[in-house]
């Protein structure tokens, strides 16, 4: 039995649900009761929903473990909420049941709605024990680099980083007021906050004297494994912990043995979110008093007369990640006994579920939405609960692949509209209100997600707000400037500063951060010495050189760590060219920046992912029609297509404040653009990039701290461990699995030659061992060396005959490669191999296509299976039958027209406004084929996407065909591949 297979089993026997029966005589009808008992033996009663054999539900409970009542007859029964978990059960006349169902791939929570409120229990099915231990070590709860610290501004002089540096070093020399009762927002910690985070980005070694400082100037320096931070672990003071956590979230393992010491004795319970990436078995253990300790502090508190914090609760959550993943269940059910989780945190809990969709209902009735008795309350449940406690998801949604995110993402926001317009439609009033407010709560979602998924209302909205058709429709939060609010900021600023009361970290904090240096002084200016205001001075200061907003880090508490860095932005301002004029475009995304290390050098791979919206004008009675039409600003074509490189204005990379020249590379396989520059022995350490965007006259400037992402600390960790297995092979010279290790410990470091030459070795040990092969051609293709890969990958499949997934990923890696009419054949093979894998076929056909092979492509897409017609597949036939005959063009037209009329009305994110399905091209393309500041490559693009919306038309030069001809005559070998082979079908096929 394959693996596959068995797995599939195995899942299909976990899932099973048993039940039994104890009958009790009733009324005339029949009844039962039904109760859940989770993985871990948690018996709790449910509402229980009856359905017949159509699938119509017949009747359901009044409330969890009331009897649901029935005819007599032969039902499905299942918990509400829970339809897949239905079984069959039988009622009889006068008849009670109990059934208990078993759900061992499930765990119940107790979650907490309100005071004087029932705990919503929810079922949840969490990831396979498989998903979860490969997940667990990639989380990071409540990670520092994404508190609200400063980013640089690069462009300061540096006369302003020294009387900024000075002004700020003055300020921290102060003696601290005497205890006064002040509040946070007293304007003398105000001050030390902004003191503070000017030596973030410009302090040097005599100002890492305090923690956390220390920590942050230490790691921009490259120091921090070697300097305070490292003292203070050693000290063994209070700091001590604090510098072990950061030790390890930046990849250095000289804290890690007081982290292991701190969980043995349970102290500090804070401890426990910076051990899921240890090996399980060294903190297992610990898991498991930690889970003891908490379950025992929370009875004493039950027993207790008087209200009292369990100092546990910190610990709760990742000793729960734990034992969810790993075991043991008996010290899981310990744990979850007295546990209860609040709405806010069911961001944590999110990242364990199979669904996180599944928490929209409880996170919508947390908010008390439903509760709503004004227009007020309403308001204040969407604004402050319901759309961030959604948008927090996003830690779950990293976890999700692509469409399942995008599902997701899609669900909430039809939840919190189809919950908000209920509960505004009980109020009954006139017109249209009830509507509006749906359209009012989902979009306050959609700009809260946006730190992790562009949407098209933050940029309408921007529309909106310049041209002053809505009012208070976009939240403020901290990558969006509300540039027409400037000056009421810096008076709320000046407010504040002469009433002496002002917070360095709230919102008006952020947009005044948003506000360019140039800009703001400006406004200072006007306001007659408003500046040296205690203590605007200092917020002057830092301002000159620094900002939190610039960098829009997402304030996540929970994440997945990543390789790629990202950033949100939105950008709309244009020429105005005649009095009156606004806004006619805005482009909203987000921007992901990967670092790369390769043989002494440093790449960055720049991407952005991006929606934009246009307006042809604006309407009567001040708002723009919603449902009309909307049109690109003249030459706006040029920022969505060539993948947004026209947005691109700079990219500039910098060591602790020194320029480092960048060179443009190109695209890499994955479309996302390449800039290289010398890293030298220092590697990633210090190393800093900024991303200048530019739309009209909307500028942009994002930050990415190279030094203290994740794919440092993976750099970092990648070193310790070769230094390991290399005094393991001087112990014992010849053995694979020191070998292995140090191949894979140079390739995290870029170290390709190093690498390569490992694996040989790993390999001639272990010839069949075909999963190696493929990490050894994967540091090839991770290069874009895809004829590298492929040799290989086929030295592997000699040693491994008819090894699938070798077999797979030559015929790939050839195909990378540019060998079309070999890949060609590799596929062939797989066809044969795997005859019901639909893939392989389209494939086949892509290469024979770019070989040359017409008739053959036409053949290979032709023997897909009935039903199974993916756009890229129907593109490309029509592609092939557009230069074939013209015989076989008039059969394509008529096989493709119903296609096209399919894909009228859809929205084209990179050619927006434009009206797809049988529009012309000449009046597509005209814009952008004419403009004078459009490159080959944006010809390029634009003929591409505009060969997959034109699909076919009656009038031959309407149809798609001649654009794909053009294409394959203009763009480079490049540009196609990302096209066709790096796009994934699904994505293709999205509407």
């Amino acid at each position: 039995m394959n693996a596959a297979l068995r797995r599939a089993l195995v899942t299909i026997a976990l899932a099973a649900l048993a039940w039994s029966v104890a009958t009790a005589p009733s009324a005339a009808e029949g009844s039962a009761s039904l109760t859940v008992i989770d993985r871990v033996g948690q018996s709790v009663p449910v509402v229980a929903v009856l359905r017949d054999a159509s699938g119509k539900e017949v009747a359901r409970s009044a409330g969890p473990g009331e009897p649901v009542h029935a005819a007599a007859g032969k039902w499905t029964i299942f918990p509400d909420g829970n339809a897949d978990r239905a079984q069959p059960i039988e009622l009889a006349d006068g008849a009670s049941q109990s059934v208990t169902m078993r759900a061992n791939d499930a765990i119940w929570f107790k979650l907490w709605v309100a005071d004087k409120h029932p705990d919503y229990n929810l079922l949840l099915r969490l990831k396979s024990r498989e998903a979860l231990s490969t997940l667990l070590p990639k989380l990071r709860f409540t990670d520092s680099r994404d508190s609200a610290y400063a980013t640089p501004r690069p462009e300061a002089s540096a006369e302003t980083r020294a009387a900024a540096l000075r002004l700020a070093r003055e300020e921290l020399a102060k003696p601290v007021p005497a205890a006064s009762g002040e509040n946070d927002g007293a304007p003398w910690k105000t001050a030390r906050v902004w003191a503070n985070r000017i030596l973030d980005v410009l302090g040097d070694e005599s100002d890492a004297t305090t923690f956390p400082a220390a920590a942050r100037i230490e790691s921009r320096l490259g120091l921090l494994g070697k300097g305070t931070v490292v003292a203070k672990l050693a000290a063994g003071d209070k700091t001590s912990g604090s510098a072990a956590f950061w030790l390890h979230r930046s990849g250095y393992e000289a804290g890690d043995a007081f982290l292991l010491q701190a969980a043995a004795k349970v102290d500090p319970p804070w401890v426990f979110g910076s051990l899921l990436d240890f090996p399980p078995d060294e903190v297992r253990a610990a898991m498991v008093a930690a889970a003891q300790r908490y379950a025992a502090r929370a009875k004493e508190i039950a027993a207790g007369a008087k209200d009292e914090t369990n100092e546990y609760d910190v610990l709760s959550l990742p000793v729960l990640f734990f034992l969810a993943a790993y075991g043991p269940d008996d010290a899981l059910a310990t744990l979850l006994e007295n546990f209860e989780i609040a709405p806010a945190d069911t961001r944590y809990l999110a990242v364990l579920a199979a669904d996180p969709a599944q928490f929209a209902d409880y996170l919508l009735t947390a908010s008390h939405l439903d509760e709503a008795a004004s227009e007020d309350a309403l308001n204040q449940a969407v604004g402050l609960s319901a759309t961030s406690w959604l948008a927090a998801l996003c830690g779950a949604a990293e976890t999700l692949p692509p469409q399942q995110a995008a599902a997701l993402w899609t669900h909430l926001r039809d939840a919190l509209a189809e919950r908000s317009y209920a509960r505004a439609a009980t109020f009954q009033i006139p017109g249209g209100w009830a509507n509006s407010f749906k359209i009012y709560a989902s979009g306050r979602f959609l700009t809260q997600a946006g730190y992790c998924t562009p949407n098209r209302w933050v940029t309408l909205q921007y529309l909106g707000q310049d041209g002053g058709n809505w009012s208070g429709w976009i939240p403020t939060v901290d990558w969006i400037p509300f540039y027409w609010r400037e000056e009421e900021f810096v008076d709320l600023l000046i407010k504040n500063a002469t009433e002496k009361r002002i917070y360095g970290t709230s919102d008006l904090a952020d947009q005044l951060d948003l506000i360019p240096p140039d800009r703001f002084e400006a406004l200072l200016a006007a306001k007659g010495g408003a500046g040296d205001l205690y203590p605007i001075n200092l917020y002057r200061a830092y301002h000159s050189v620094a900002s939190h907003a610039n960098g829009a880090f997402p304030r996540l508490d929970i994440r997945v760590a990543s390789d790629v860095e990202e950033r949100p932005y939105v950008m709309g301002r244009t020429d105005v060219k005649q009095p009156g004029d606004r806004y006619n475009g805005a482009v909203s995304g987000i921007a992901r920046l990967r670092p790369e290390l390769v043989e002494g050098r440093i790449r960055l791979h720049l991407s952005l992912e991006q929606v934009t919206s246009y307006q042809a004008q604006l309407q009567i009675f001040g708002r723009d029609d919603l449902g009309g039409q909307y049109k690109p600003a003249e030459g706006g074509q040029r920022y969505v297509i060539d993948r947004g490189r026209a947005l691109i204005e700079a990219v500039k990379l910098w060591r602790a404040s020194t320029p480092i020249p960048l060179t443009e590379k190109g695209i890499d396989g994955d479309g996302a653009f390449v800039f290289e520059a010398e890293a030298g022995e220092a590697g990633i350490e210090g190393l800093a990039a900024e991303v200048d965007l530019a739309y009209f006259t909307d500028r942009r400037q994002l930050v990415f701290e190279l030094y203290g992402g994740d794919y440092a600390q993976r750099v970092r960790r990648a070193a310790t461990l070769a230094t390991r297995a290399e005094a393991a092979l001087a112990a014992g010279p010849g053995q694979a699995a020191p070998i292995i290790a140090l191949a894979r410990s140079e390739a995290a470091q870029g170290q390709v030659a190093m690498a390569a030459a490992s694996y040989r070795q790993a390999l001639a040990i272990a010839p069949t061992n075909a999963d190696l092969w493929l990490e050894a051609a994967g540091i090839n293709t991770a290069i874009d060396d895809h004829a590298g890969a492929a040799d290989v990958l086929a030295a592997g499949l000699a040693a491994n005959r008819g090894n699938g997934p070798l077999a797979a990923e030559l015929a790939d890696a050839l195909f990378r490669a540019g060998r079309y009419a070999d890949a060609a054949a590799r596929y062939a093979e797989l066809v044969q191999a795997a005859p019901k894998e639909p893939s392989f076929r389209i494939w086949q056909g892509v290469t024979l296509l770019l070989a040359g092979d017409l008739a053959g492509a036409d053949q290979a897409f032709a023997a897909l299976p009935a039903g199974f017609e993916p756009r890229l597949a129907a593109m490309l036939r029509l592609l092939v039958a557009e230069r074939g005959e013209g015989g076989a063009k008039e059969a394509a037209r008529v096989r493709y027209a119903s296609f096209a009329d399919g894909e009228k009305g859809k929205p084209d994110e990179r050619l927006v406004g434009v009206l797809i399905g049988r529009a012309s091209p000449a009046d597509v393309l005209a814009p952008t084929l004419n403009h004078p500041d459009a490159t080959a490559a944006a010809r390029c693009e634009a003929e591409l996407w505009v060969g997959e919306r034109l699909v076919i038309a009656p009038d031959p030069h309407d149809a798609a065909g001649p654009h794909f001809a053009a294409a394959l005559a203009n763009c480079t070998p490049a540009q196609m591949e990302y096209h066709l082979a790096k796009r994934s079908l699904a994505q293709l096929e999205k509407p």
